[in-house]
């Protein structure tokens, strides 16, 4: 069975002088890539730093941060990721939270004084990106402390959750999900994982931070499929429409806010021809913003929204059924109906969108991987495993063979049996309780 570890491997060997990342219109081949990954690993090795370590890295979307995070998740240790657009003292304060033993980052971000002398403070070894290809990765600082949280045996990322449903907080991500989300989103692109890896001349564009799984993610989708990769430090409407031109890719993706920046920037219909689906992710997608998307590019727009903690697909689109789905029948379905019923057949929180509704929606199952075929009238169940009626919101019936249930919140909570709901809770409440502490009670 082909490991995410072996596929990233191969692809690295497969041609070093072919092309691999663009940033800022210059190219870096994947031996470049290779270089950076064997610099690094070099210095770790004369340090002592085994695997399952955990290494923090100030994670700037360029192909030398991204080797760093291939390098590292590939020798099996942990990327404990720290964000370079916050205030200088805000990420010292992280780096001398974190306790990590290694602190990899690029020279701008070691010329920042702040960052520079919490990590000196905290003792870890300090590892510099140079850019340069003679010496891609040197030594900045020895490693003089001895107060490091060191240990992260079988995980991969520890990242910090965005924020979206409360504070933020700082999870672990097992390697194995990580790995198996990656080699499980080979089905929606056909692809075989279990065949020989091989190049592709397909440029997908990138501009998901690293500091968000989102960005680690797509990284390692191209990576383990041998694409080739635009990266963009950030979301520019300039910049993002000129790598579309370049590239002509035919899926790209931006957070909601891109759809409403590319719209108000009057971009013409032709600067996206080569696009035939928009994805988007990290916040809700306001269903009127994509209608104006789609009416002026003629492009539908596919939402992705789940959790940090998850680190797995739960459900995912057939790019191949698009023409046969397409918004033009959601379109033509929403005016034989009344106005007021518009927002109820759009894409809500764990509802299936607009577009999907009257064919069956495809997704892959979490336990076998397996596709199942779900009715026009149903949706995915919480749990990834059931089908839900979509009219049932927002109590949600869900008819999973093994729990036919009435809930509140999710799938698979409590254990209510058979018969299932609300009854059963009720039954329950009614049975006189266990034990000798009851015994006494009725006796008395």
């Amino acid at each position: 069975m082909p490991t995410l570890n072996s596929i990233v491997r191969q692809v690295l060997a497969i041609d070093p002088a072919a092309p691999a990342l663009e940033y800022q219109k210059q190219w870096y081949s994947w031996g470049e890539l290779a270089s950076v990954i064997d610099a690094v690993e070099l210095l770790l090795q004369q340090n002592g730093v085994r695997a399952g370590t955990r290494i923090g890295g100030i994670l700037r979307n360029t192909p030398h941060i991204a080797a760093v995070i291939i390098g590292t998740i590939i020798s099996d240790r942990c990327v404990v990721t720290l964000n370079p657009a916050l205030p200088d003292e805000k990420l010292a304060n992280d780096i001398t939270a974190l306790k990590t033993p290694v602190i990899v980052a690029q020279t701008e971000d070691w010329q920042r004084p702040p960052v520079r002398e919490a990590a000196k403070r905290s003792g870890a070894l300090g590892i510099e990106i140079t850019g340069d290809k003679a010496e891609p990765a040197r030594l900045v600082m020895p490693m003089t402390g001895s107060d490091f949280r060191s240990d992260a045996e079988g995980i991969g990322i520890e990242m910090l959750t965005s924020g979206t449903t409360g504070a933020p907080k700082r999870v672990p991500l097992k390697a194995a999900n990580f790995s198996k989300m990656v080699l499980d989103a080979a089905v929606f692109e056909n692809r075989d994982i279990h065949a020989p890896p091989k190049l592709s001349r397909a440029v997908s564009i990138s501009n998901t931070p690293f500091s968000h799984i989102g960005g680690i993610f797509s990284l390692f989708v191209t990576l383990s499929a041998g694409r080739r990769a635009c990266m963009l430090d950030r979301f520019r409407v300039d910049e993002f429409v000129d790598a579309v031109q370049r590239h002509k890719p035919k899926v790209a993706g931006a957070p909601p806010s891109a759809l409403r920046m590319i719209l108000d920037a009057g971009v013409p219909k032709e600067a996206l021809s080569s696009l035939v689906a928009f994805r988007t992710s990290t916040a809700p997608l306001d269903p009127e913003l994509a209608d104006q998307f789609y009416e002026h590019f003629g492009i539908p727009v596919l939402q992705n929204y789940g959790a940090t903690e998850f680190a797995e697909r739960r459900r995912g689109l057939d790019a191949s059924r698009l023409p046969e789905i397409g918004h033009a029948k959601a379109r033509q379905r929403r005016q034989d109906e009344p106005r007021h019923r518009w927002p109820h057949r759009r894409s809500r929180d764990g509802r299936a969108p607009a577009l999907w509704r009257k064919r069956p929606a495809r997704i892959a199952r979490r336990t076998s991987g397996r596709r199942q075929e779900l009715g026009p009238d149903h949706r995915p169940c919480a749990n990834g495993r059931g089908a839900v009626p979509v009219d049932s919101w927002p109590r949600r019936q869900c008819d999973h063979p093994r729990r036919v249930q009435d809930h509140p919140r999710r799938c698979g909570q409590g254990d209510r049996g058979p018969s299932g709901g609300a009854r059963s809770l009720r039954r329950r409440a009614a049975r006189p309780a266990a034990g000798p502490g009851a015994r006494r009670a009725a006796i008395a």
